[in-house]
């Protein structure tokens, strides 16, 4: 990649975040050269390759403002003028509460489903395959059959282990362990999938 498209990258970068690159195309060549850069690979995102950065993060990126640095020294500059991320909160017009708010679990949760999925719509109803005939059938078709055999001997055949281990009292992880023969027995229960 050329000191061009470098330079162009840093125009729409800066643009992206909020800020303005008010430097020429010389004068960006200038402050690598300042910076000991002989070839625009040396400007990346790995920790050894530079990057330009604003002193304090602030301002725009202007002769006298900015400079190349690492990458591991901007991120540090970063962490210590407030970090990323808010920097960005400040452009969307949040304060600090409303980003302690957003980032709780229960709202990183709700951002993993997918919004426009039935099976996600169907999730958030407290739809589940006891009250609904689409996901009883793919529950069904995703199950084992399996055969275990009680500490009193007793066989039991079935399907769907998952069920089988809460209506008796047995951990679900450990009897698909004895099945899957990793161990001997489970609270005397043994078995194998069919």
């Amino acid at each position: 990649m050329s000191w061009k498209n470098k330079w162009r990258n840093l125009i729409n970068n800066s643009k992206l975040a909020g800020n303005t690159c008010l430097l020429s195309l010389e004068e960006y060549i200038n402050l690598a050269l300042e910076a000991g850069l002989v070839s625009p690979d040396q400007i990346g995102c790995t920790p050894e390759s530079f990057q330009m950065a604003r002193y304090g993060d602030k301002g725009n990126y202007e002769v006298g403002n900015c400079r190349f640095i690492t990458m591991k020294e901007n991120l540090l500059e970063k962490k210590i003028n407030g970090g990323v991320q808010s920097g960005a909160d400040k452009l969307r017009g949040r304060t600090k509460d409303d980003t302690n708010y957003l980032r709780s679990s229960s709202e990183r949760q709700k951002g993993r489903i997918n919004q426009g999925s039935e099976k996600a719509a169907q999730i958030k109803k407290g739809t589940t395959k006891y009250n609904n005939p689409s996901l009883a059938k793919t529950a069904d078709k995703q199950s084992k059959h399996y055969r275990l055999v009680s500490p009193s001997g007793e066989i039991f055949e079935g399907k769907n282990l998952t069920e089988f281990c809460k209506q008796h009292g047995l951990h679900q992880g450990c009897m698909s362990n004895v099945i899957a023969g990793r161990i001997k027995h489970h609270k005397g229960w043994t078995g194998e999938f069919i």
